[in-house]
């Protein structure tokens, strides 16, 4: 685009040439810089037509949240990215400002070289023209008055020249300041970037920490549960074999008990058998 548009430039310098210098430079400067845009304007009024006709039509595109917008507009401002943006746009307008300073310098200086080349042919035609000729009037005329416009675009060179320094060092301090705002943002992304990773880590960390506590105090507590449930088992084994021994000892005692009555009715049966024995004999 900027090389069609130099070309276009160029086109209309070369037009101008071919005509008749104007009374006022400006006014020239006027009239080509409305020509060419003008025919800036028909050329891309006509690409985008055919561009509308080639391309189909595209859906517009969704705008993104609020909140999502909100949180980048924050992490541009915590970053700098907001700073380096700001310098970025005013070095775009200063080199916009400086190309059409020196657009306007060129085309001063062509306009001054036309001039002081006219002025050389009404200067040689002067020498050629005897003063009695009342074409030499009109030429001198015409040479006070080129050389009257020369002075003007002189000056107008001059103060175009001393804002073509101005703007350069407009456009050197911008680009300073952006470099500058560079180097800032990196060096505040990488302080936040450090800064981030330490509060993650520390966040890992207590949620670590909570969680461990919390899984141990879910494990004391499940050992708690198994250890009431095997107290009440061990319990219950303790009870259910007392009560088997307790059967089996009363079991026992009353074999025993049994036992020794049989005994002491047996030696008791002896006993009486003996002393009937004795008594028979006696009595005998």
């Amino acid at each position: 685009m900027a090389n069609n548009i130099q070309k276009l430039i160029k086109l209309v310098n070369k037009k101008l040439n071919e005509h008749k210098a104007f009374n006022d430079a400006s006014t020239k400067f006027e009239n080509a810089v409305k020509k060419t845009r003008d025919h800036l304007m028909k050329r891309i009024n006509n690409s985008t037509i055919i561009q509308e006709l080639k391309n189909p039509s595209i859906e517009p595109e969704k705008p993104l949240p609020y909140k999502i917008v909100t949180l980048w507009k924050w992490y541009q401002q915590l970053v700098g990215l907001h700073t380096v943006e700001k310098c970025r746009q005013q070095v775009l307008l200063i080199q916009d400002s400086l190309y059409k300073c020196q657009e306007k310098r060129r085309y001063f200086r062509q306009e001054a070289f036309i001039i002081s080349n006219k002025t050389k042919e009404i200067y040689n035609e002067l020498l050629r023209t005897k003063r009695d000729d009342p074409k030499y009037v009109s030429l001198t005329i015409t040479e006070n008055k080129n050389l009257q416009e020369q002075t003007a675009i002189t000056k107008k060179l001059t103060l175009l020249e001393e804002e073509e320094k101005d703007r350069f060092v407009q456009l050197t301090t911008a680009i300073k300041e952006y470099h500058d705002a560079q180097i800032m943002s990196s060096h505040r992304y990488k302080y936040v970037s450090i800064l981030a990773s330490v509060i993650a880590a520390i966040l890992s960390l207590i949620c670590s920490t909570i969680y461990n506590n919390k899984r141990i105090d879910d494990m004391k507590v499940a050992m708690s549960k198994v250890q009431e449930n095997n107290k009440s088992t061990i319990i219950k084994c303790f009870d259910s074999l007392q009560l088997h021994v307790d059967e089996k000892l009363s079991k026992i005692n009353k074999e025993q008990s049994q036992s020794t009555w049989l005994i002491i009715g047996k030696y008791s049966a002896y006993v009486i058998s003996s002393i009937c024995l004795l008594k028979v004999l006696i009595g005998f």
